[in-house]
């Protein structure tokens, strides 16, 4: 019997006969990269595609479960006057359109953007939980940090932060609204808060969302291989043997990634060749976000895209990881004032 194999002319008609619902089951088993791939096929696909990304990749997949509506707009608008970024499992989450019920939401802020968002996270019904060394509130904490900041480099699960000042842990206690206990945490950056990214253990959470977009700086291996490179720096030769790593790196193969060492014999894509990078290269999966201000031309532009990076592969202790030398400049930092504000924000006003 002879076997049938459709070609391109053959193909196309077959795939546009199908009822445009029958995709909303075929997209969500699509990796990024084949659902770019597909959106490339016809005007018919390339339809189907957009309207399944701006059904998909939407900013309150990420902040309504910590949110209601105007505080996620007041966060925003401090995303966009602080600089401040999202970054961790959750935006794991928006990439992979994956759920991790027990993940937080991690922010990223420069120091003197810390109390604007403490103080629209104690509006929203937040209260700050001090670790062990911390003060009992949180204007204690951060006026005695602003006072004498901390020399040692700070230790959190996932990356030995030479760039984190210090975290500040706020903890919602769950209403009919939130339905469980949700958890953020604001990462008080020393400098600019991609450098702290650059940091993590591995290549599969170096993804950031800014006030404009969000970014995957390793997609083809993050989110189409589901593998992870092991990252170093100067700093963190050591960080093997410390566990709060290891236990981060188990829970990420639990969640489906395999952590690969970088030999350069291996096929490894091209972003994570030996070269120059910055955010939103032609490397990176670059996912616009709308604005909460669209006619404000000072927001049009991200300033994080000039944040960038030096790809390097180096062998430690017989094994292969790679090196991310960061070349950040300080006038490139948002961030526009020189001092902690704390104050109450006008709920009224919408």
């Amino acid at each position: 019997m002879n076997s049938f194999h459709p070609t391109r002319s053959t193909a196309l008609p077959l795939l546009e006969a199908f009822h445009p619902d029958i995709f909303s089951h075929i997209f969500p088993l699509l990796t990024g990269l084949e659902l770019c791939r597909m959106r490339r096929v016809n005007k018919t696909l390339l339809a189907l595609t957009d309207d399944y990304f701006q059904r998909t990749f939407t900013i309150e997949r990420v902040l309504s479960p910590f949110f209601n509506d105007w505080d996620m707009k007041v966060f925003r608008e401090l995303q966009a006057l602080t600089g401040a970024i999202i970054g961790g499992s959750a935006v794991v989450q928006f990439f992979g359109r994956v759920h991790y019920p027990e993940s937080d939401l991690d922010v990223y802020s420069e120091f003197a953007g810390i109390p604007m968002f403490a103080t629209l996270l104690e509006q929203a019904g937040y209260h700050f939980i001090p670790e062990k060394q911390q003060r009992r509130t949180f204007r204690e904490e951060y006026n005695a940090l602003a006072a004498d900041p901390p020399e040692e480099p700070h230790l959190y699960s996932g990356f030995e932060a030479s760039a984190i000042l210090t975290i500040f842990t706020f903890r919602h206690p769950g209403d009919s609204d939130f339905g469980t206990t949700k958890s953020i945490q604001l990462m008080a950056t020393r400098g600019p808060v991609v450098g702290a990214v650059l940091l993590y253990h591995s290549s599969c959470v170096m993804n950031i969302i800014t006030y404009h977009a969000a970014y995957s700086f390793f997609p083809r291996i993050t989110f189409h291989r589901y593998e992870a490179i092991v990252t170093r720096n100067e700093h963190s030769e050591w960080l093997e043997v410390v566990s709060p790593i290891a236990n981060t790196r188990a829970k990420y193969e639990k969640r489906g990634w395999t952590f690969v060492a970088s030999d350069p014999d291996d096929h490894l894509p091209h972003e994570l060749h030996r070269r120059h990078r910055r955010v939103g290269d032609r490397h990176c999966w670059t996912i616009p976000l709308p604005l909460t201000s669209p006619n404000d031309d000072r927001r049009t532009v991200d300033s994080h895209q000039l944040n960038s990076w030096f790809t390097t592969n180096r062998k430690y202790h017989t094994k292969h990881c790679m090196r991310f030398d960061r070349s950040i400049h300080p006038s490139l930092r948002p961030v526009a004032y020189t001092h902690a504000t704390f104050g109450t924000l006008d709920r009224n006003n919408n």
